[in-house]
């Protein structure tokens, strides 16, 4: 399967890095979480996890 679609996302420096961290400990990339993330949103019709408290808005 090609994977020729991007997404950009603005993100908190500190996030990302602390993000990236974490995937690493896990063997991931953020490209391969990204993927993994929107597979299992598409398979759950929704999202996969409880969304609390207030959203990160710039």
């Amino acid at each position: 399967m090609a994977y020729d679609a991007k997404i950009r996302v603005r993100v908190d420096p500190e996030v990302k890095a602390e993000a990236m961290r974490i995937l690493s400990e896990h063997g991931l990339t953020m490209s391969e979480f990204g993927r993994l993330a929107l597979q299992r949103l598409n398979e759950a019709k929704g999202i996969p996890f409880p969304v609390e408290g207030k959203l990160p808005r710039k």
